[in-house]
């Protein structure tokens, strides 16, 4: 039947998998109302990255931890940004997803799409597993709680893994 090819391609796409309530994956402080939670897997939407068209998913492909800013560039403390990226430099990649070109390397959201499926109003964080689902997510600017997560997940980890 339709419906049940249909479920057997969700599943066996690992399309309709999650892992909302894994031990792994966490929601900060402040909370996001809406959008996909901690566990779900990330959604993709067409985006652009240094001129050139690709997709959310695309961009944070690879087998490491991505660590999505969204909003404002200029808004995250490049200070806590540079030691996160010192201390899990092994594990984890740090992108900036914003409305409009600010820099190199920054994906660009013009029409909003990625940004409205994120839930994102003005800022939010979202750390991406390899498998493409969301270990940790908040809204606002504050890094605390994903440092905490990434602390008391990897700290310990060996280096170059």
């Amino acid at each position: 039947s339709p419906r049940l090819r249909g479920f057997a391609f969700g599943f066996i796409s690992e399309l309709r998998i999650g892992y909302r309530k894994s031990p792994a994956v966490q929601e900060g402080e402040p909370a996001l109302k809406r959008g996909p939670r901690a566990g779900d897997r990330l959604p993709d939407a067409p985006i652009a990255r240094n001129g050139q068209p690709t997709y959310l998913q695309q961009a944070l492909a690879g087998p490491r931890l991505h660590f999505l800013l969204c909003g404002d560039p200029q808004s995250w403390d490049s200070t806590q940004l540079a030691e996160m990226a010192t201390r899990y430099d092994a594990l984890l990649t740090t992108t900036k997803l914003a409305r409009r070109d600010e820099a190199p390397g920054i994906l660009v959201d013009e029409a909003g799409d990625a940004l409205s499926r994120l839930a994102v109003n003005s800022s939010a964080q979202y750390l991406v597993r390899p498998d493409g689902h969301i270990a940790f997510r908040c809204a606002g600017v504050d890094l605390v709680g994903v440092r905490e997560y990434l602390e008391r997940w990897f700290d310990g980890a060996p280096r170059g893994v």
